[in-house]
This record gives structure tokens, sequence and C-alpha cells, in this order.
């Protein structure tokens, strides 16, 4: 069954700025954790389909990633990020009515949030190659995996996380 993932609640989804706001939250209320999972890029690069504007600019981006890393290295014993996948720019475009996602933006913020990882000294699991050699039909819609994939990548992401020793 489908679940709507565009809704943003909590840690799930969002921009960067969300995921920001949370984090802030979260040490406002003494908040500690072995292991966090960080995700962004996704939907910071969403452009309206009208004005064209682009919903966190690369400048912000970076910017929230440096702020999240600062606080995620008081809340967390270890903070790891998960890379952004690629998307089907053609498909997302004519199936979404909202906005448009340009792969080069994809991109783009998938190479800042590797040099700010790298130089913050966090590890990276790469969903994103893992992703692109999954044969065959891999989204249920304009840019959401098909369930056999979400599994996949769990069973990705678990691995990776027991290889490195991640205290699970």
């Amino acid at each position: 069954m489908y679940t709507d993932t565009n809704i943003h609640e909590g840690a799930i989804a969002g921009t960067s700025k969300q995921a920001l706001t949370y984090i802030k939250e979260l040490q406002s209320k003494n908040f500690t954790t072995d292991i966090l999972l960080l995700n962004t890029g996704s939907h910071d690069i969403k452009r309206d389909k009208t004005t064209h504007q682009i919903r966190v600019t690369s400048e912000e981006y970076e910017k929230n990633l440096n702020k999240i890393l600062t606080i995620a290295k008081v809340i967390a014993t270890t903070t790891i990020r998960i890379t952004t996948t690629l998307h089907d720019e053609k498909r997302h475009n004519e199936l979404n009515p909202n906005n448009d996602r340009l792969e080069k933006e994809n991109e783009q913020y998938h190479q800042i949030a590797l040099e700010v990882t790298e130089k913050n000294n966090i590890p990276t699991i790469d969903l994103r190659e893992f992703t692109k050699h999954i044969p065959g039909e891999t989204l249920v819609d304009h840019i959401h995996f098909t369930e056999e994939v979400r599994e996949r990548q769990a069973q990705f992401i678990l691995e990776e996380l027991l290889k490195k020793n991640y205290h699970l």
C-alpha cells in the first residue's frame, strides 16, 4: 500500500531548514542518541512551477548543513550522512503539478553535502550509488520508491551500519 510521503512530520522529509528546526528542538529538550542518520537535499531543490523559485538556495543549504552538523556533534555519538538518491527529472516534472526538480541541482546539492560532511569528518552511506544499480522499475510515482526497493535500501543501510560497527 502506498503512503503519501509528501506529508512532513518531525524528522520525516522536508527541507534542510525543517531538519535544522527539528534538530534544534531536539537539542532544546536535551535529547541524545548514539546514531543520527542525516539525509537532506531532495526537498531543498524543489522549484515552484509558476515562479521557478527554488525552496532553499545552495548557499542556505550549505549553511543549514553546517548548523545541523554542529548540533549533531552535541546530541549524537555518531552522525552518518545517507546520500540523496537520483531521480527521474522528466517523470517527476511531468507528474508533479506543483514543483520541478532538476537533476543538475540534485547533483550540485549532493556535492555540497559531500564537501560539508567530509570537512566535518562525517561518514557517508552511499544510498545514491546503491539505488542506481537496482534493475527494473524502482518508482511508484514521480519520486517515491516501490516497497521492494525501500526494503532493499533499508537492508543496505543496515548492512553498512553493521559493517562499520556503529554499536547498533
